[in-house]
C-alpha cells in the first residue's frame, strides 16, 4: 500500500468506504466458505434441534381421529307443496358457517357429555388408578364441555352440501363415540327445534286470523256506506259515458284546431298583402282566371286595332269600356273571395272555442266522479288485501298443522365413523424431516450471524478489502507433536522441507521482490496487538533469509516484554540496553544462534523508559553501525497500537513488515494501527497473515499450496506417514501451537 493513498484512506473515511465497496462483492463461494469455516456450529445446532424435536415427539402420547360426515341442505325438503315455516333467507356461504358454529356449540356440547357419561371417562379426568373417592367426586360440567370442545374439529367441504365432524382424543373408541353422538344429537337438536318454531308458529298464525277477521269485517262495512252515499253504481255507468264523450271530443277539437290554424294562415296572407291576385284561393279561382283570360284577349284586340287606327276610333273606344268593366269585375271578384276567407277563419275560430269549453266542461264533470271512485278504489283495496291475507295466513296454519305431525330434517348422516387404528399425531416422519430442515436453517442462520458480528481480520480478502495492503503472506496455523519439533520457534530450520517454511521463503521472496532497486537492509517487525506472532514471524524469517548465505541478525527491540532470547534459547544479558548504558560494547552483545549466517541481539536488561532510548541518537548510532555489518537486520519491536516504541523507530528502519494473527484484530483497529506509520520514513512493505487455519473448510485465499517432503522419494514419505500415525495412535501428548 502507497504512503499517499493510505493518506487519502485517514483523511477522508469516504474514499475507504467507497473502495471497500466496490470490493466487497459477494459470490456464492463465499457463502460456501463461511459455512465451511463454521460447520460444526451448524452440525451442532441441526443435532441439538433433530435431537430435542425427535425425544419430544417420540414422548407425545398418540392422537386418533374419527371422522363422522353429515350433509346439510339448504331448504328443508317439501311438504305438501310448502316451504318451512320461519326459514331465514340469507348468504349461503353464512348458512353454512352458521351451521358450523351450532356444531361446535356448548349446548350441543353438553348433549353430548350428558348421553355418553363423559364424567366417568378418564381422557376428560385425568388417565390415574382412581379411588373410590374420586370416582364419586363430581366433575365440573364446564370442564368437561370445554375439554369436549376442544376435540372438535368440524370442517366444510369444498364446494360441497358436505360437513366433516373430526374428533381427536388419544382413545380410538371414543373418538368414534363421540363423532356418532354428535352428529345424531345435531339432527335430533334440528327436528325439536322446528318441532318448537312451528307449534309456536301456529299459535301466532291463529292469533293473526282472528285479528284479520275483525278488520276485513270494519272494511266491507266502510265500503258499503261509501258506495251507498256516493251512488257507486250510477257513478260507473256516468263516468263510462263521460270518458267516451271525452275521447270524441277531444279528437274533434283537435281537427277543428287544424283547420283554424289553416284558416287563419290563409285570412292572415289576405290582411298583409296588397296583390290578392297571387294568394290561395284567388290565384285558383275558375271566375276570376276567365275573367283575366277575357282581359288579356281584349287588351291584345285594343292593343292591334289602336295601332291600325286612331284612338278617337268608335271601335277603339268599344273596346276600351269592354277592358274597364273586366278589370272591374276582376277586381270585386277578388274582393268577394276576400271576405269568404275571413269569414271561414272566424267560423273555424268560433268552432274551436265552442270545442274547448265542451271539453274543459266534460273533465270538470270526471274529475268530480273520479274524486269519488278514489276513495272506493282505496277501501277495495283495503277489503281484497285483509281477504288475501286471511285466506293466506289460514293456509298456512293448514300446513304448519300438518307439518307438525311429520317429522322432516334437512341434515342427513352420509358416513359413520370408523375406528381409527393409525393415530393422526405426532407425524414422527415429518417431525423429524422438519426438525432437521429447521435445525439446518438456524444453524446456517446463527453461523452467518456470527460472521456478520465477527469484524476481525480473517485472510488475504480481508487485507485487501478493508486495509488495501499488500500481502506478502500466508503462514498456516502449526500443529505438531512436541517430539518432533525440539524448539518451535524455529520450525524453520528444524523442518526446513516442510509447507511452514516454504511460506516463510515465499515472504522473504515477496520483501526482496517489493525493494528490487533499493533493497531493504533494515527491517522492522511488528503487529497490532500483543500475541499475534510477531517474535515467532521475526525469527522464521531471518532463518530462511540466513541460509541463503546473507548475514542476518534478528534484534530484540520489545523492551517491554522481550522473547527473541526464549526463541532462540540464549541468555538475554548482556544486550541491547547494556550497550546503550555503556556495560558492553557491539562484539559483545552480538550472539551466535548455531543456525549458520544468523545472530541475535537481545534485549538485556528492561529499561524503565523503553521510548526514549529506542528514539534516541544512541539508537540511530546502533543502527548505522550494524548496517555496515550485517547484510539482513530484523528488529522484534513492540506491538504498535500498545506502545509508541515501534513508531519511533519506524523512522529508522527502511521497511516494516505488520504481523496479523487471523481472526483476532478488528478491521478498524488494523487500520488504525497502520495510520500510524503514515508520513514516516520507513513504507509498510506488506502484511503477514499468521495462524491461518486452512483445515476449515478452504475458508481462506492464500495464493500458494505446497507439500511435505521435497526431495524424498515416495517410499520414505510413505513410511514416514505411518510412522507418524503410529505415534499418534500411541502417544495422546499436548499439541503446541504457534502464538
Amino acid at each position: 500500500m502507497s504512503r499517499d493513498s493510505f493518506q487519502n484512506q485517514i483523511e477522508d473515511p469516504s474514499n475507504y468506504d467507497r473502495e471497500a465497496s466496490s470490493l466487497d462483492e459477494i459470490h456464492l463461494r463465499d457463502y460456501f466458505r463461511v459455512v465451511m469455516h463454521r460447520k460444526w456450529i451448524i452440525v451442532s445446532v441441526f443435532a441439538i434441534t433433530v435431537l430435542l424435536v425427535t425425544l419430544y415427539t417420540f414422548k407425545q402420547k398418540p392422537t386418533f381421529q374419527a371422522v363422522t360426515t353429515i350433509r346439510i341442505y339448504k331448504e328443508s325438503p317439501k311438504v305438501l307443496s310448502f316451504e318451512e315455516v320461519m326459514s331465514s333467507e340469507g348468504n349461503l356461504v353464512n348458512f353454512y358457517k352458521t351451521e358450523c358454529e351450532v356444531l361446535k356449540s356448548r349446548t350441543l356440547a353438553e348433549r353430548v357429555v350428558n348421553r355418553l357419561r363423559l364424567d366417568l371417562h378418564p381422557a376428560f379426568i385425568g388417565e390415574r388408578k382412581m379411588k373410590d373417592s374420586d370416582v364419586n367426586k363430581p366433575v365440573s360440567e364446564d370442564k368437561l364441555v370445554n375439554t369436549l370442545l376442544g376435540m372438535i374439529k368440524i370442517e366444510l367441504v369444498r364446494n360441497s352440501q358436505l360437513v366433516d365432524l373430526k374428533i381427536e382424543t388419544g382413545y380410538p373408541g371414543l373418538c368414534v363415540s363421540i363423532a356418532d353422538t354428535l352428529a345424531t344429537e345435531y339432527v335430533m337438536k334440528n327436528l325439536e327445534d322446528k318441532v318448537l318454531t312451528t307449534s309456536g308458529a301456529t299459535d301466532e298464525i291463529v292469533k293473526q286470523l282472528e285479528t284479520i277477521k275483525i278488520r276485513i269485517e270494519d272494511s266491507e262495512k266502510k265500503l258499503y256506506k261509501y258506495a251507498r252515499e256516493n251512488d257507486i253504481v250510477a257513478m260507473d255507468a256516468s263516468q263510462s259515458m263521460i270518458l267516451k264523450e271525452l275521447t270524441t271530443i277531444s279528437g274533434e277539437l283537435t281537427m277543428a284546431e287544424a283547420e283554424r290554424i289553416s284558416k287563419e294562415i290563409r285570412f292572415l296572407a289576405v290582411q298583409n298583402s296588397d296583390d290578392l291576385s297571387s294568394l290561395p284561393g284567388i290565384a285558383d279561382n275558375e271566375l276570376i282566371n276567365e275573367l283575366k283570360l277575357t282581359y288579356t284577349r281584349l287588351d291584345a284586340k285594343y292593343a292591334s286595332e289602336l295601332g291600325r287606327v286612331k284612338e278617337g276610333h268608335p271601335l277603339v273606344q268599344r273596346l276600351k269600356t269592354e277592358k274597364d268593366l273586366i278589370e272591374r269585375q276582376i277586381k270585386d271578384e277578388q274582393g268577394w273571395v276576400a271576405k269568404a276567407i275571413k269569414a271561414q277563419y272566424q267560423e273555424a275560430v268560433g268552432k274551436e272555442k265552442g270545442l274547448r269549453q265542451h271539453l274543459e266542461e266534460l273533465k270538470r264533470e270526471n274529475n268530480q266522479l273520479e274524486g269519488k271512485s278514489i276513495g272506493y278504489k282505496v277501501l277495495k283495496r283495503e277489503v281484497d288485501a285483509n281477504t288475501q291475507l286471511y285466506e293466506g295466513l289460514l293456509q298456512r296454519m293448514k300446513e304448519a298443522t300438518v307439518s307438525s305431525e311429520i317429522k322432516t330434517t334437512n341434515i342427513q348422516i352420509v358416513d359413520k365413523a370408523v375406528l381409527p387404528v393409525i393415530p393422526i399425531k405426532p407425524k414422527k416422519k415429518l417431525n423429524v424431516l422438519l426438525s432437521m430442515i429447521v435445525g439446518l436453517t438456524l444453524g446456517t442462520g446463527f453461523v452467518f450471524f456470527l460472521e456478520y458480528i465477527d469484524n476481525t481480520i480473517k485472510g488475504t480478502d480481508d487485507v485487501e478489502k478493508y486495509l488495501n495492503s499488500t500481502v506478502l503472506g500466508v503462514l498456516e496455523k502449526v500443529v505438531v507433536e512436541k517430539d518432533e519439533v525440539q524448539n518451535f520457534d524455529t520450525i524453520s530450520h528444524e523442518m526446513p522441507k516442510s509447507t511452514f517454511a516454504e511460506a516463510v521463503r515465499n515472504i522473504r521472496t515477496s520483501i526482496m521482490l517489493s525493494s528490487t532497486d533499493n533493497p531493504k537492509k533494515l527491517l522492522l517487525v511488528t503487529s497490532t496487538t500483543p500475541s499475534e506472532g510477531k517474535t515467532f514471524v521475526a525469527g522464521n524469517l531471518a532463518i530462511v533469509i540466513a541460509k541463503t548465505g546473507k548475514k542476518t541478525l534478528i534484534v530484540d527491540c520489545d523492551f517491554r516484554k522481550p522473547r527473541v532470547h526464549k526463541a532462540f534459547n540464549i541468555e538475554t544479558m548482556p544486550g541491547l540496553s547494556n550497550h546503550f548504558v555503556g556495560e558492553g560494547d557491539l562484539d559483545t552483545i552480538i550472539k551466535p544462534t548455531g543456525i549458520p549466517n544468523l545472530s541475535v541481539i537481545t534485549c538485556g536488561l528492561i529499561p524503565p523508559n523503553p521510548s526514549e532510548m529506542l528514539g534516541s541518537h544512541s539508537m540511530e548510532q546502533f543502527c548505522e553501525e550494524i548496517k555496515e555489518r550485517f547484510d539482513t537486520i530484523i528488529l522484534d519491536t513492540p506491538p504498535s497500537m500498545a506502545v509508541t516504541d515501534t513508531v519511533v523507530l519506524s523512522n529508522m528502519v527502511d521497511g516494516i513488515i505488520y504481523v496479523i494473527k487471523s481472526g483476532k484484530v478488528a478491521k478498524e483497529t488494523a487500520k488504525r494501527s497502520l495510520s500510524q506509520f503514515v508520513g514516516k520514513k520507513a513504507d509498510v512493505l506488506g502484511i503477514v497473515m499468521n495462524s491461518v487455519d486452512v483445515t476449515k473448510g478452504g475458508y481462506y485465499q492464500y495464493g500458494y499450496g505446497y507439500g511435505y517432503g521435497y526431495g524424498v522419494d515416495a517410499d520414505k514419505k510413505k513410511k514416514k506417514g505411518i510412522i507418524e500415525r503410529m505415534k499418534k495412535k500411541m502417544k495422546k501428548e499436548e499439541k503446541v501451537e504457534n502464538v
